[in-house]
């Protein structure tokens, strides 16, 4: 009898956590302007610094991690958006500044 086949479907499960000082959470829906049309979205996953993008969405949405990775990591935590079906990164620096104008503008409503 020859030896067995094994195949591997995913890289197993992990943890990414959430950095204590993200300004939304996993989930969240943020309202955002682009181009002069506002559009709510929703936060896939909060990127601590350093750490990678593929595995956080994975490990925050409750998914396997998987296989094939992206090798680039950010120096600062990056916010993943579900932009309609497509993936919209903003780093923290560029979220809070959007967010400050937002507050000065009175458009939160927190």
């Amino acid at each position: 009898m020859g030896n067995p086949i094994l195949t591997v479907t995913n890289a197993g499960y992990g943890e990414t956590p959430v950095p204590e000082n993200a300004l939304v959470q996993p989930g969240d829906k943020v309202g955002l302007h682009r181009d002069g049309v506002h559009d709510e979205l929703t936060v896939v996953a909060v990127v601590p610094a350093g750490r990678n993008i593929d595995y956080a969405i994975a490990d925050q949405n409750g998914r396997p991690r998987p296989l094939m990775i992206r090798s680039y990591s950010y120096d600062e935590t990056i916010y993943v958006f579900d932009d309609h079906g497509a993936e919209l990164l903003i780093g923290h620096a560029a979220l809070a500044r959007g967010k400050a104008a937002a507050d000065d503008a009175g458009l939160n409503s927190e």
